[in-house]
């Protein structure tokens, strides 16, 4: 028997939920195509950056931090055997127990020694008041190659207003007038916009949700679960 996966939003007879995303009502959110292309596969086409990024060390705890054209954070051996791509959101409850319980876990068992790369979106939910802040908070931070260090203040934080994310972010010792102009300005809208039509060709409408190469799956799941999902990617049996 599988064991049950955490989730933030119960939905009626569904077991394996998490916090929905709220697609504008006006338009459905497609399914996958059957047969295509694997979702990983055309989702690194699309997120493949024109020119190669600068890696930005972020510090002892944090590995190196690259910042994509299309707006993902990629952490890890960009030549990594595997990749985890990660949509979440910083209010939704099992995306903070990402973060701080199963991140820490997996950039010891598999991104420090090569095996995984990861990719971290983050889609607002309108549920949430500051939720699109703190998506374009984290894309300010990411241009200036912070972008997982915001990510953390703002899962460790239950604040997650303006004047928090600018007492982030001068912790953080970023250039605060590109800081607060990219913030006033908006400039991380359009990549947003972009992200969420994205995710919706890949049919992704909860948080957290999760593609490891092709393969996707939806709310947290245990950690011993993902270890061996994980491992099972890299060494399949024959």
């Amino acid at each position: 028997m599988q064991n049950t996966v955490a989730a933030c939003c119960l939905l009626p007879a569904v077991f394996i939920v998490s916090c929905t995303l709220q697609p504008p009502s006006t338009q459905q959110v497609p399914e996958t195509e059957t047969g295509s292309q694997p979702a990983i596969e055309r989702t690194e086409q699309i997120f493949h950056d024109s020119q190669a990024p600068i890696p930005v060390e972020t510090g002892s705890i944090l590995p190196t931090e690259r910042f994509l054209s299309s707006g993902v954070i990629e952490i890890g051996d960009r030549n990594a055997p595997l990749t985890l791509l990660v949509y979440t959101e910083h209010h939704c409850r099992y995306c903070r127990e990402f973060h701080i319980d199963h991140l820490t876990r997996l950039l010891s068992d598999f991104v420090d020694e090569g095996d995984l790369k990861m990719h971290f979106i983050t889609f607002p939910l309108q549920k949430y008041q500051d939720s699109n802040l703190a998506a374009q908070a984290t894309l300010c931070s990411a241009w200036q190659g912070k972008g997982m260090q915001m990510h953390d203040h703002l899962f460790h934080s239950s604040q997650t207003n303006r004047e928090s994310i600018l007492r982030f972010a001068k912790e953080e010792d970023l250039n605060m007038n590109s800081f607060t102009q990219c913030l006033e300005e908006e400039h991380a809208l359009p990549m947003i916009k972009q992200q969420q039509d994205w995710a919706r060709t890949l049919s992704v409408n909860y948080v957290p949700t999760f593609f490891l190469d092709g393969e996707k799956f939806e709310g947290l799941p245990y950690y011993p679960d993902l270890k061996e999902r994980i491992e099972r990617a890299h060494s399949p049996q024959d």
